[in-house]
């Protein structure tokens, strides 16, 4: 994605959706160093997020596949990656 965004260089980058691992990561972190470089360049960020979990939604997902501790650890990390993906974007909508 990196590479793409140095040799384009397009005015506008739309992410939406990224919050799966199929971007690197847990929930597609790794998708944050090419927005936080692309914004550096000067590059506006449009993140449209479809299919965020709320807290219940999210920890119950987990519940049965981890302990109550790594579940809400997990909402921990997964919500400071949520508050990031929006404070890199110019324009973020949920």
């Amino acid at each position: 994605i990196l590479w793409y965004l140095i040799s384009w260089r397009p005015d506008v980058v739309h992410s939406q959706g990224i919050h799966t691992p199929r971007y690197g990561g847990i929930f597609g972190e790794l998708s944050l160093i090419a927005l936080s470089v692309a914004r550096l360049a000067g590059i506006r960020i449009v993140t449209t997020m479809h299919a965020t979990w709320g807290e219940a939604e999210f920890k119950a997902s987990f519940a049965h596949r981890l302990p109550v501790w790594a579940a809400n650890l997990l909402w921990i990390y997964y919500r400071a990656f949520i508050r990031s993906l929006a404070r890199i974007s110019n324009v973020c909508s949920v």
